[in-house]
């Protein structure tokens, strides 16, 4: 759940029968008590009186922290990479014309 909305992507859902969703009320409830928190983990069950029960864990200040530094170094990675390829290019052409063009 992302700021009090369940997310149903594939990468977001540890186990999920069918395409159940939760009735609207509490999708809606959900939305109003949770709106102000950036991610959490929801479990929706069932109960032998045949209501549904749900238990919401947020998650941690430090794991959000850490997940966002990560993704920042995955992206400073690609960032450098690409950078360093391009360097790259550009020096074997530089060489390729100095050879062709300077001769001493």
């Amino acid at each position: 759940m992302r700021k009090g909305e369940i997310s149903y992507e594939p990468k977001d859902v540890v186990q999920r029968e069918g395409e159940w969703q939760p009735p609207g009320e509490y999708e809606a409830d959900l939305m109003v008590r949770h709106r102000s928190c950036p991610e959490a983990t929801v479990k929706f069950f069932g109960r032998e009186n045949g209501t549904i029960g749900l238990d919401v864990k947020e998650t941690p200040w430090w794991r959000r922290f850490l997940n966002c530094f990560l993704q920042c170094l995955g992206r400073m990675k690609s960032c450098f990479m690409e950078f360093i390829h391009g360097v790259g290019d550009r020096m074997r052409v530089t060489w390729a014309w100095l050879r062709d063009n300077c001769r001493c």
